[in-house]
């Protein structure tokens, strides 16, 4: 990203009920700044600060829907046709590569589109195969969408995404222990006490595993595509 410098256009004042804003407009990097406007200037806050908004952050552009149903479609094939068991505690767990397109629309265009993404997975996927049912649609989607989420904002807020891949390896397994022991007895019909003494030797390992994985070879496809590609949204 480039620097901070402003173009010659005066800055446009902004006044609401409860705070003043000043919008500036970059003229190298094209992203729209929004700063309260305490009588510092543009410079005084640092790269990353929460008070900037970059422009078509929280939205996707229209342009990008083809690559989105790309990818999306890509994902549907792999969770429906690519999977194998990867722990032998637990062998009805199944590894499958359908969060790698995700991740990959999460962070080339942006967390709504890798959420979107994963919703439009785990929906299709139940509907087609009927395998799960509505709970297990709903595990789904949580998992990967919370995972996606994260690592789209992280990697667009700071440029890093080997942390990015990080923290969605940790919030996937964040949220599936609390989601297996709230969800996994209604639709399974196991006792919940059976359910958590599953955390520590299937439901940590296998989700640190699936995750690891998928993250893993994500990082390493987007090391391979055009620098231009990855970094359009940066």
């Amino acid at each position: 990203m480039s620097g901070y410098g402003r173009d010659s256009s005066p800055a446009v004042k902004v006044r609401d009920s409860r705070q003043r804003l000043t919008r500036w407009n970059s003229g190298t990097d094209g992203i729209v700044r929004m700063v309260e406007d305490l009588g510092r200037s543009e410079t005084d806050f640092p790269r990353g600060s929460p008070l900037i908004l970059r422009k078509g952050e929280l939205q996707m552009n229209r342009k990008d829907l083809p690559l989105l149903g790309i990818l999306t479609a890509m994902s549907l094939v792999l969770e429906v046709f690519v999977h194998f068991p990867v722990l032998a505690a637990a062998p009805y767990l199944l590894y499958s590569p359908g969060d790698l397109p995700i991740i990959l629309a999460s962070v080339i265009i942006g967390p709504a589109a890798g959420v979107a993404a994963a919703f439009a997975n785990a929906t299709l996927f139940v509907l087609l195969t009927g395998e799960g049912g509505p709970w297990g649609a709903l595990m789904h989607f949580i998992a990967s969408g919370g995972m996606v989420l994260v690592i789209g904002w992280i990697s667009k807020k700071t440029g890093r995404t080997h942390l990015a891949m990080l923290a969605g390896i940790l919030t996937r397994i964040a949220l599936m222990v609390p989601l297996n022991l709230l969800i996994t007895p209604i639709y399974t019909g196991l006792p919940r006490s059976a359910i958590m003494g599953m955390i520590i030797p299937i439901i940590v390992p296998f989700n640190l595993i699936h995750a690891g994985i998928n993250t893993v070879l994500s990082f390493a496809l987007l090391k391979a595509l055009p620098a231009r590609l990855v970094a359009k949204e940066r």
